[in-house]
């Protein structure tokens, strides 16, 4: 009996020390490694709308990509922050890059108009399966962006 609750201490023990270190462990950061890809935005959204959205998804999501784009709206929170980028269009388009409170202080020296150089990860592109429906948009969204300077 005693050799079961030694054996039920040890796996217990072992569970939270593996558990201590992966939530103190920091997060990687997109922009310590090289981008996978380096477009502007416009050329990234003109593509995404020319291809099939599962083509595309294919060839760009989960991949780093170091992009160039002019910031139509900033949002900066306490949680995650985000900017809404123009891309320059003719469709309805929603540009969306979303950032680590972190990196809060450089996105306070944004403001809306400035040209800015981000690298994320891309989530994806929706495109809406009815292309007359006048109320959908085309959503591009990023994750763990940062800004390059």
């Amino acid at each position: 009996m005693k050799k079961v609750g030694l054996i039920i201490l040890i796996i217990v023990a072992i569970a939270i020390v593996t558990g201590l270190f992966l939530w103190f462990q920091p997060t990687s950061k997109v922009a310590d490694g090289e981008a996978d890809f380096q477009i502007s935005i416009e050329a990234l959204v003109n593509e995404g709308i020319e291809t099939d959205d599962s083509l595309f998804n294919d060839k760009y999501v989960d991949k780093v990509i170091q992009f160039s784009g002019d910031v139509y709206s900033l949002n900066i929170g306490d949680s995650q922050s985000e900017i809404q980028l123009d891309p320059n269009t003719d469709e309805t388009v929603i540009v969306r890059a979303s950032f680590d409170p972190s990196q809060n202080s450089d996105l306070k020296k944004i403001t809306e108009g400035d040209s800015v150089k981000c690298q994320c990860k891309f989530n994806g592109i929706s495109i809406p399966r009815d292309p007359d429906d006048l109320l959908s948009e085309i959503i591009v969204t990023f994750s763990r962006c940062t800004i390059k300077k």
